[in-house]
This record gives C-alpha cells, structure tokens and sequence, in this order.
C-alpha cells in the first residue's frame, strides 16, 4: 500500500491510513480537520487590519485575536503538552497573513505529530495545568483527547469569526 486511502471501519466510521513501504505507520482518526483552516485561509485572507481588529463592544474578541487564540491553543495544547515542545511566539492580530501563516505552520506540526501517533501514543495521559478559572478537562486528557479538543475548540471559535464577520457588514464564513 502507497499513499492515502480511505478506508471504511467498524460501526460504518471512515478512517483515513497512512501507509508507507506496504506498512500501516499510522492513523488518523480525525480525517476532516483540515477543512476549517482551509476555509479560514481562503475567506480571510483579504481583511484589512481595520476589520481583523474591529470589536463590536470594549473588552470583547476581534477576529484577528481569535485567530490568534485558536493557533495559539493549538500550539500549546498539542505542541507543548502533549508533547513537550516550546510554543511559537505571538504574531500581530492586525496581519491576517502572518496569522494564517503561523496557523499554517502549527497545523502542518500537528498533523506530524498526528500521522505518527499511535494507539499507544494517542492513549498516553497528558499533565494539565491549573487553569485560573478553574476550568479542568471533561475526561481524562489523553493525547487523543488533546486533538480532539483543539479540532473541536477552533470550530467553536470559527462561528464567533462568522458572528463577527456578518456584524461587520460581510458574509459570514461558508459552513
């Protein structure tokens, strides 16, 4: 076996495996998480800085600091707890391409990370800090829980960018 193949599974579910030299290396079990940020790139990549930092109220979220929140979550969930890595440095909420650039760049880590997880791996327990507002994962944090958690944290933060989008005139984002 070469390349990506779709296979079907138990309980009707699509896995996507990887294999290499006729070998199963690994496997994802979240074939579609790329299609957000592949939306993401593709709709904002145009905004101005006025429209990546514009609030719709004092103290509450622009698109472009939702961006970076969403890679950032990524970068520190994955990349620094799950694996031990050092997080990237801020970018500039105001530049939605070196936004999307960094986003890019976490993402393309995390799907490294990803292709070469294995059961064992995915199911490894992961220390979570003490959050200020008390806030402590719903299951145990496996590694597994960890890319669920942040594929399922940038669509909940993808529907405020459309709430934000549509409250500045613009269409919201094609979900």
């Amino acid at each position: 076996m070469h390349g990506s193949q779709v296979f079907r599974g138990q309980a009707a579910k699509y896995l996507r495996l990887r294999a290499t030299s006729g070998e199963v290396t690994a496997l994802n079990p979240f074939p579609y998480h790329e299609h957000p940020l592949t939306v993401l790139e593709a709709e904002l990549a145009h905004l101005s800085a006025d429209r990546l930092t514009w609030r719709p109220a004092a103290g509450r979220n622009s698109i472009g600091w939702l961006l970076a929140h969403m890679l950032g979550t990524e970068d520190f969930w994955v990349h620094q707890l799950a694996y031990g890595a050092p997080v990237a440095h801020p970018v500039p909420q105001e530049d939605a391409g070196a936004l999307l650039a960094e986003y890019r760049r976490v993402r393309e880590e995390t799907d490294t990370r990803l292709a070469v997880a294995t059961g064992e791996g995915l199911e490894r327990l992961v220390t979570v800090p003490a959050f200020s507002d008390g806030w402590t994962p719903p299951c145990p944090p496996t590694v597994h829980w960890v890319f669920h958690h942040v594929f399922e944290h940038e669509l909940y933060h993808i529907g405020q960018v459309s709430l934000l989008l549509r409250q500045q005139g613009l269409a919201p984002l094609p979900f």
